[in-house]
């Protein structure tokens, strides 16, 4: 690969997945503090059913101090004020804290849908007071300070009186002081005549009331007022962190996470980081750059048709995290034009050794491939902003210039200086590069098969774009990545856990490292990810140190064979509860399949015992002539040697696919042919047995029956809906009626 062959390769694309957020600004706290914060109270605030009661304070608090406890003790008082702030109207431990249900109100609606609406806008509100974030100046910092008076009630009316009231006080101080309107949130609520008048009397000399603005403001009013435009834009940040925490698999959407009013859950990555403590969160975050593809499959891509490109040549970068590392390692820096127009523009076709020799070349003619770039004629190729922010989100976690730090991240390996990315350790960035490098390895072996999958739907999807046409990404490919991205992984957990534990007792080489050396990484292990271990099955001190020990193992040996085979989808049958009173062993199925969860990805154990009840109480009441059907053809199974009808128990949504739960809504007794044809057969045909699942089922329920009772027992996802829409399991129409 020469440089000519990098020129050859540039097309546009989106290498910037999210928009402007807190993220990659922030200097208020330490790292990823305030995506710690976010995400707990977007979980309470929009996901689950506890705002409205005063139990998720008490979870709140639980999250945050864990949180806490595991920093460094020369930063935990800096958290503190971080995530307790001093207004106490915010302050989760303040007796003056302000509860959802003060902030809300109102109780009496006319209909479930006016509710609905009514709430989702008032959390809206109630989530921007509670993250202090949303309005920094003008109109949206008076609004709000102004919503968390103790005696404000939300309301349409009343947050369109504050914002009419903050539009005429920032007319009259500006006019004062500067002489002329700066903040353009004014101009939606105030007619163009109302500001210049007010303007011409600040010029005369004439000092501004509040009174006076409000009478200019009558004298010229303003048509329609865009009350919705200033509240919408307030609230944007939520939008902003909501996508990019989508992309980074802690949310699942159906959308590509910019819609705050559908359908939507928490992760088991996000599950898991709802609870991790600070070491443990900064280990997720860290496993999922890992597993990020540079375009993943819901990226959209814009403005590409006017261009002089191929775009059969789209391709897209399997390693994007691992590639900024290594740049950095080699450079010594990476500035935001090397990351916008070289790094980030790196493909799968190009080999590691001969783009390692080829980098200096290609900084040396930068001027070149911008030029070529800003051809595009695209504001995002040729803006600094957007290469900007996807840098730094890239680069959190391994940055120690935070000021709220103190130099104390366990990662604390760059800095983001004068406009680039620098090095400030580099023995432990060479380790993080080596063993990134090695995961990179493994994750293609284990899921290339995806990532192709992934490409080619976005090339066709490309193509069409450039042809001036939409096609909506596919969305069994959608599903599939999704379901990658919300998975936690065994191994590369396992190996950022090890990363940070030999950084910790300064281990720079793993596969050189001594016994003592690997006992105290384990040792560190089991102390620190105690939790996060747990959430993947490996519940006890000795269990962790083992699953450490055999990753260090597989690190040196480069050997993955052992996390890269799959165990098939077998579930034994057991009979031991055939004598059992037909009603009381419903109720114990009942009792069992509550008892179930939706997480743990890799640590979930299906329950033997259920399978065993269920078949029990299907040979009594659903036998005939000794025989069960299949609830899905209907035709009679086969006698086993032991004289017992034989059926496969099946998960509607997949136990290990997509994480469904092991509750008897979620399960169905097949014959092997109709298993195996639900499993393996093409769509259209697979469409067929689905229905006659639905319509066969001992049960007498449908799927929208079984899905709505998931949902009631909050064992419902929305990656498990997303999965059966894509499956052709439910329709559209029924995936509305399931989520409503």
């Amino acid at each position: 690969m020469n440089c000519q062959d990098f020129i050859n390769s540039l097309l546009p694309g989106n290498y910037a997945l999210t928009k402007s957020m807190e993220l990659t600004k922030i200097q208020t706290s330490g790292t990823l503090w305030y995506t710690k914060k976010f995400l707990v109270l977007y979980y309470y605030v929009f996901l689950s059913r506890e705002i409205e009661t005063r139990e998720y304070i008490n979870n709140v608090i639980n999250s945050f101090d864990k949180y806490i406890s595991t920093l460094s003790a020369e930063v935990r008082g800096l958290a503190e004020e971080f995530f307790y702030p001093a207004d106490s109207a915010i302050n989760f431990k303040s007796d003056d804290f302000i509860t959802f249900s003060a902030f809300a109100g109102k109780n009496d609606f006319n209909t479930q849908e006016e509710k609905n609406k009514y709430f989702q806008n008032a959390k809206k509100f109630y989530f921007s007071m509670l993250m202090d974030s949303g309005g920094q100046k003008g109109i949206k910092k008076i609004m709000k300070n102004a919503i968390k008076a103790k005696d404000f009630v939300y309301s349409e009316e009343a947050m369109r009186d504050i914002i009419y009231r903050a539009a005429v006080t920032v007319v009259a101080e500006e006019c004062n002081r500067l002489g002329a309107v700066k903040d353009n949130s004014v101009k939606y609520i105030l007619s163009d005549e109302a500001v210049r008048e007010a303007e011409k009397r600040a010029g005369s000399g004439e000092k501004l009331s509040f009174a006076e603005v409000e009478r200019i403001a009558s004298r010229f009013p303003k048509e329609s007022p865009k009350y919705n435009g200033i509240e919408n834009d307030m609230a944007a940040f939520i939008r902003n962190e909501r996508q990019i925490l989508f992309y980074y698999g802690y949310f699942h959407s159906k959308s590509s996470g910019a819609q705050n009013m559908e359908f939507s859950s928490l992760t088991p990555v996000g599950e898991s980081a709802l609870n991790a403590n600070s070491i443990e969160f900064l280990a997720l975050w860290e496993h999922q750059k890992i597993k990020m593809i540079s375009q993943p499959p819901t990226a959209v891509i814009n403005d590409i048709n006017g261009a002089d490109i191929n775009p059969e040549k789209f391709m897209i970068g399997y390693t994007p995290y691992t590639d900024i590392v290594g740049y950095i390692l080699r450079n010594g820096e990476l500035s935001i034009p090397q990351y916008k127009f070289i790094v980030s523009r790196k493909k799968r076709c190009f080999k590691e050794a001969e783009w390692e020799q080829s980098e200096a070349d290609l900084s040396d003619n930068i001027s070149d491939i911008e030029k070529i770039i800003a051809s595009f004629k695209r504001d995002r190729d040729n803006k600094d902003e957007d290469g900007r922010k996807e840098l730094l989100k890239y680069t959190l976690g391994l940055r120690g210039d935070l000021p709220f730090d103190k130099g104390t991240n366990p990662l604390n390996i760059l800095a983001f200086t004068d406009n680039k990315v620098i090095c400030n350790n580099y023995p432990e960035l060479s380790m993080v590069y080596d063993i990134y490098g090695i995961l990179d390895d493994y994750k293609i072996q284990k899921y290339g098969e995806l990532f192709r999958e992934c490409e080619a739907d976005l090339r066709e999807r490309y193509i069409w774009a450039y042809n001036g046409e939409k096609r909506q990404y596919n969305p069994k490919i959608k599903i599939n990545w999704d379901l990658y991205n919300i998975h936690i992984d065994k191994f590369i957990l396992t190996t950022v856990s090890v990363l940070i534990a030999a950084i910790n007792k300064k281990v720079y080489s793993i596969e050189a490292a001594q016994k003592n050396e690997t006992d105290e990484i384990c040792d560190y292990c089991a102390e620190n990810f105690r939790e996060l271990y747990k959430s993947i099955g490996i519940k006890n001190d000795g269990l962790i140190k083992r699953e450490v020990f055999k990753a260090i193992s597989a690190l040196k040996s480069k050997d993955f064979i052992r996390y890269i085979e799959v165990n098939e989808d077998r579930t034994q049958i057991e009979a031991d509860y055939a004598a059992s009173n037909v009603t009381d062993l419903l109720e114990k199925i009942k009792e069992l399949s509550r008892e179930t969860t939706v997480s743990n990805s890799d640590g979930r154990l299906r329950k033997r015992k259920l399978v065993g009840m269920l078949k029990a109480y299907y040979m009594q009441r659903f036998t005939e002539n000794g025989l069960l059907k299949c609830e899905c053809c209907g035709q009679e199974t086969f006698v086993t040697q032991s004289g017992e009808p034989y059926v496969e128990y099946h998960h509607l949504i997949p136990f290990n696919i997509a994480f469904g739960p092991d509750h008897y809504l979620n399960l169905f007794a097949l014959c092997p042919n109709c298993h195996r044809k639900i499993h393996f057969l093409n769509l259209k045909d697979k469409e067929k047995q689905y229905k006659m699942l639905n319509d066969n089922n001992c049960f007498n329920m449908s799927f929208v029956e079984r899905l709505r009772g998931l949902k009631d027992e909050k064992l419902l996802r929305s990656y498990h809906l997303e999965y059966l829409l894509a499956d052709r399991a439910i329709t559209q129409e029924e995936y509305n009626i399931i989520a409503a």
